[in-house]
């Protein structure tokens, strides 16, 4: 009987690390925060002209990310490498906050102003990441 019982823990136990993986996430503004150095650090890298910009990044409810550059270059580029700096960007902002959020809607506004917080009345130029999709293709 004891031999059923250690067998049995043994493979409660393998059943609980394999199934980590897949157990809810538990969401933490403090990792956002920390992940919006992150943020900020592999966007400059990506993008060497974003060393003079202004970026900011907020997760509201774990689920919905708004990255704000403010970028004379990468405002004034064609509609074509603003797509694309979209998408790479999407897929930056995936790989930093996936493991602490529920991310389901993305938004990058760009924006000429360099020194100052995007505002309503500012001209803007709005692209979505398309996270969601980003999300189940990495489920796959």
């Amino acid at each position: 009987m004891r031999k059923y019982t250690i067998l049995a823990a043994f493979i409660a136990s393998i059943i609980t690390v394999s199934s980590c993986k897949y157990m809810s996430k538990e969401p933490s503004n403090e990792v956002n925060a920390a992940n919006n150095e992150k943020l900020r650090t592999e966007l400059k890298k990506a993008y060497p002209s974003l060393n003079q910009a202004y970026i900011g990044a907020a997760v509201i409810d774990f689920h919905d990310i708004t990255v704000n550059l403010g970028d004379k270059e990468l405002y004034n580029m064609s509609e074509a490498q603003q797509q694309e700096a979209a998408k790479n960007i999407a897929q930056i902002v995936y790989n930093i906050y996936d493991a602490n959020n529920y991310l389901d809607k993305g938004t990058l506004i760009l924006t000429e102003s360099e020194t100052e917080m995007p505002n309503a009345s500012m001209p803007s130029k709005t692209y979505d990441l398309h996270l969601a999709e980003i999300v189940k293709e990495h489920e796959k």
